[in-house]
């Protein structure tokens, strides 16, 4: 296996410059936006952006996998702290705020043709660290038994429709949506089967774009 060398930092502080910018022109242009558009926005040149991005594709990636990244990042956080009970209700609680921080971004890019496939790779990567916030707070009796990862993506769906219909401004209407939400991971969802599985999740996401 061979490991890229790192970027010198001026190199790496361009492809942050472009991805800061791509992220920034996607949410408002939508995923056609002209590379030269996104480039120009960066401050770098059309040249530069392709150095660090063979593609329009490549660019979608990145930003996904930074992202999903920060998704991790923040799993991790709340399973290394020395706090006891609703680990589960801080991650999704830290992901709602993120996903409001960045307007929907991961919503757009999962509308592209390339859509399914960034989200699995992002549950394979989430999945199992959600697994271990479920076991630590079904082990506590602060989440019900029923609850599964599926049912942590269906919140961030349903979060992310509240946050989209009430846009930036709008940060009283997510937040109640959420605490109702957060309710239901306590006491459980009596009678309504089983966490969504893979297949319903991937409709799902699917449909967000529509």
């Amino acid at each position: 296996m061979t490991v890229d060398p790192p970027l010198r930092r001026d190199a790496e502080r361009n492809r942050r410059r472009v991805l800061d910018a791509a992220a920034q022109q996607i949410l408002e242009h939508g995923l056609g936006v002209a590379l030269e558009d996104i480039a120009r926005a960066a401050g770098v040149g059309i040249g530069t952006l392709y150095r660090r991005f063979a593609d329009r594709e490549a660019l979608v990636e990145a930003l996904f996998d930074a992202h999903v990244d920060g998704v991790v990042a923040l799993a991790e956080r709340v399973l290394a702290e020395d706090r006891h009970g609703r680990c589960v209700e801080r991650f999704v609680t830290a992901v709602a705020e993120r996903q409001a921080a960045e307007l929907g971004l991961s919503q757009v890019l999962r509308t592209g043709p390339h859509g399914t496939a960034l989200a699995v790779r992002a549950r394979e990567r989430i999945g199992p660290l959600a697994e271990r916030l479920l076991e630590r707070d079904r082990a506590d009796g602060s989440v019900a038994p029923g609850i599964g990862a599926g049912d942590l993506v269906l919140i961030e769906i349903m979060i992310g429709a509240v946050q989209r219909a009430g846009g930036p401004q709008d940060d009283t209407t997510w937040r109640r949506a959420l605490s109702l939400v957060l309710g239901g991971l306590r006491t459980g969802v009596d009678g309504s089967g089983a966490a969504p599985d893979d297949e319903a999740i991937d409709r799902l996401q699917g449909s967000e774009g529509r």
